[in-house]
């Protein structure tokens, strides 16, 4: 039978847990890491392996993907996005678990009064023992996981070697608007934006931006709203009312690679009356 313990030594040993392994701020942080993988984009990434024993032109990126079935690999991009379903809504139940289990250990810490025999080490430890892994397992789900083929994805080819490829999920940090620098005059609107934890401009980034009044006085103004495709981190967009509110999105432009993206960032500004002055709200939208 399992001995009852010393409910200091066991006050103690959960201390220790929530102050130093599992602390606030450690599920502040996961916490703060599972929202912005949220809104990250997610993309296959295409890995050749030991391609030095194919030929020269065979083992180029653009003479591999010309290979790939692409019947075969649009399922692999669906399975892709079922992956990265997987992959959140796991987060966020190891997550809510290890909340609800720091809660229950700093209950047990808060007692006043430990009845004797209420609390058994051996449960206790189990309990933290649980919580340890599934923090770790939390820490391992963050990073994306390979793509397992069932099938080859490249069909044989007579003319030469078939080159062995494997297939990852690849994360692109969200696309969001510079507040700061946004701006509005009477009839045009300046648009900044960048990419989350990005130091510098990804050369060949492609991104839509979309325009409406955001509160449209007539069915005509309703109907008044723009989509335009731009490959730089700015944008002025001319031709507007004054003293209108408008809203703009912005998010990428899908490629043939994308599995999985759904954040679409989103700013509401006020052009002016005059030529100076500029008026801001955002919003952000899933």
């Amino acid at each position: 039978m399992e001995n009852n313990d010393d409910p200091s030594k066991i006050q103690h040993h959960i201390r220790h847990i929530l102050t130093k392994r599992l602390t606030p701020a450690l599920l502040q942080t996961y916490n703060k890491k599972l929202e912005l993988l949220r809104m990250c984009s997610f993309y296959i990434k295409v890995i050749q392996v030991d391609h030095s024993q194919y030929d020269h032109n065979c083992a180029s990126s653009s003479t591999v993907m010309s290979l790939i079935d692409i019947q075969r690999f649009q399922r692999m991009k669906k399975l892709g996005n079922s992956q990265v379903k997987i992959q959140l809504a796991l987060l966020e139940e190891l997550l809510d678990s290890l909340s609800r289990g720091c809660e229950e250990l700093q209950a047990i810490l808060d007692r006043e009064r430990l009845d004797e025999g209420a609390i058994k080490e051996g449960a206790i430890k189990e309990k933290i023992f649980k919580l340890l892994q599934e923090a770790a397992e939390f820490k391992d789900v963050l990073v994306p996981s390979r793509l397992h083929l069932k099938h080859h994805l490249i069909s044989e080819v007579s003319s030469t070697r078939v080159p062995q490829i494997q297939l990852a999920l690849s994360i692109r940090m969200p696309v969001r608007f510079d507040k700061t620098k946004c701006a509005a005059s009477s009839d045009s609107i300046i648009l900044h934006w960048d990419i989350t934890e990005q130091e510098q401009h990804e050369p060949g980034e492609q991104f839509k931006i979309c325009y409406k009044l955001f509160h449209p006085t007539t069915e005509a103004e309703g109907n008044l709203m723009a989509q335009i495709a731009c490959a730089s981190y700015c944008l002025r967009i001319d031709n507007l009312m004054p003293d209108r509110f408008y809203e703009f999105t912005v998010q990428r432009v899908d490629s043939w690679l994308s599995v999985y993206s759904l954040w679409i960032d989103a700013i509401i500004l006020k052009t002016v009356s005059g030529t100076i002055g500029s008026s801001e709200e955002n919003t952000e939208k899933n």
